[in-house]
């Protein structure tokens, strides 16, 4: 009762409960599959998700719900927030809670990082940034990580300011950073070439095309499009993570 009871108070539960009230035939969903929907619905991060595909959740099959929040996601996801903060507290709502030390806002004003981020042209939003705490707080309880994040949304940002977390947070030492073609490692690489020198990190920021290499022990590791390499490659990426 109380989990109902908390349900109906969320903005989504009105679309569900909508939906219920003009029943459809369609398939029968199991009840872990329907409280795993409502879970789903129930997520603050999720609030504008179902806002922006409510027309298709409504002529939409129930057992299809969650595959379509899931799409929509993945196209509103990275929509910036009004302050870093918000952003690293979405993603604690969404995801569970990180280290203590990246659950604050390590870009303030007056910080060393927060004179980096206002010097470099490479600037990130604060979703970005918010991504890039929430990523690094989580890396010792979740060793290995799988971000979904749409073209154009900023990965590199995401990845260069996730990199300077770990190495100005004295957690890692060396940065790998690796990519699918010669392209996209060397577009990147220009890109954040001042960035790291303005950071005085060059020193310790390696990239790579593809993972035949050996990493050291400290060390981040960061791969663009792993898709590619998942598929390109899916033995030699598996031995390697």
């Amino acid at each position: 009762m109380e989990y109902a009871t908390c349900f109906a108070k969320t903005p989504a539960s009105k679309v569900l409960i909508e939906y219920l009230s003009s029943y459809k035939k369609q398939p029968k969903l199991t009840f872990d599959e329907f409280t795993a929907l409502c879970s789903a619905l129930m997520l603050d991060a999720n609030t504008s998700v179902v806002t922006k595909c409510n027309g298709e959740l409504m002529n939409a099959l129930l057992s299809d719900w969650t595959l379509i929040l899931e799409k929509t996601a993945s196209t509103v996801h990275l929509s910036d927030k009004s302050s870093i903060q918000e952003a690293i507290n979405e993603f604690i709502r969404a995801y569970g809670p990180i280290d203590e030390t990246f659950s604050k806002d390590l870009f303030e004003t007056g910080s060393s990082l927060g004179f980096l981020l206002h010097e470099t042209p490479n600037k990130a939003n604060f979703k970005q940034l918010g991504l890039a705490h929430y990523s690094i707080g989580a890396s010792r309880r979740a060793e290995r990580q799988l971000w979904c994040v749409p073209s154009g949304d900023g990965k590199s940002r995401i990845m260069a300011f996730s990199a300077l977390l770990g190495l100005k947070t004295g957690i890692f030492k060396t940065i790998h950073l690796i990519y699918a073609n010669k392209h996209l490692m060397k577009r990147d690489k220009t890109d954040f070439e001042d960035f790291w020198r303005l950071a005085e990190c060059q020193d310790n920021v390696e990239y790579h095309i593809g993972c035949d290499f050996e990493p050291e022990e400290n060390s981040l590791i960061l791969v663009d499009e792993s898709d590619r390499l998942m598929f390109d490659d899916p033995k030699n990426f598996v031995k390697f993570i």
